[in-house]
């Protein structure tokens, strides 16, 4: 399977992204009744209409996961948006979404708006995973909705990797801090490779591979977003989600927008290697 990759023209205005993965054969991730608990929490009517709407127990199951992680990747861009983390109510995030059905792979579009805000929602799911990115276009704090509803996508840099069955759930402690230096380790070789291509850590440093840190910070007990460091200095102009759930870890990086040498679609792979 190959990440997902896609440019834009013309100007960009400030792009901001999120993103989740699911393991669909995590224990978590079970199909659901109508009267459980969960759905009842996090969906609105509208949503529960389309869930309820699916006619076979995949297809259902898929759509409700597809409804969390779109919420999930929302909460992650409206977060850096906004600053701060609002109150995370799932019901507060309000998707739309359809399904763009293929044969091995199936296609998820759509928007979640929450208050001003409206996240553009791409996705894919098989039978193993689901993997939902998300971006929200135009300046902090301000009024979202026209931006975010072209269906183009920003420079994008998208990854997925399975991670073998020696990480069972992915949940527990050692497991979790495996998966997040995977993921970070994975998304700086990435970044790094687009910046040598494109020359841009020339400018600053000289010509070579440039060093990227991705760091995350606590501040006043609550958990920041990563953050994106090239050769010791912050890069602002990169945008950065990483997740990490069951077997697998996924990431996305909005890339400066340099097109002298655009870059290459990523290989993802399937359970080809195990978190180091």
């Amino acid at each position: 399977m190959s990440a997902r990759h896609s440019a834009s023209s013309g100007t960009r205005s400030r792009v901001i992204v999120g993103n989740d993965v699911l393991d669909l054969r995590h224990p978590r991730c079970r199909l659901r009744s109508e009267e459980d608990p969960l759905p009842l929490r996090i969906l609105t009517d509208a949503e529960r209409a389309w869930w309820r709407s699916a006619d076979e127990g995949s297809r259902r199951l898929r759509r409700l996961w597809a409804l969390w992680a779109a919420k999930e990747t929302t909460f992650k861009a409206v977060s850096k948006v906004e600053g701060d983390p609002p109150v995370f109510r799932h019901r507060d995030f309000h998707a739309s979404l359809r399904e763009v059905p293929g044969e091995e792979v199936i296609h998820l579009e759509g928007t979640v708006a929450w208050r001003h805000h409206r996240c553009q929602v791409q996705g894919i799911a098989t039978d193993r995973f689901l993997h939902m990115i998300g971006w929200i276009s135009g300046e902090t704090g301000g009024d979202n909705t026209s931006a975010a509803d072209s269906q183009t996508p920003p420079l994008l840099e998208v990854g997925i990797e399975g991670c073998g069955d020696e990480v069972k759930g992915g949940d527990g402690s050692g497991a979790g801090a495996a998966l997040s230096r995977r993921v970070r380790k994975l998304a700086a070789q990435r970044l790094a490779s687009y910046l040598e291509r494109t020359m841009v850590s020339g400018a600053a440093s000289g010509p070579g591979r440039p060093r990227i840190r991705i760091g995350r910070s606590l501040q006043d007990g609550v958990r920041r977003p990563p953050t994106v460091w090239v050769n010791d200095q912050p890069c602002r102009e990169v945008d950065l989600s990483i997740s990490h759930h069951g077997r697998y870890v996924a990431w996305v990086l909005r890339l400066p927008d340099f097109p002298r040498n655009p870059p290459t679609p990523t290989g993802a792979r399937d359970g080809g290697s195990s978190p180091t």
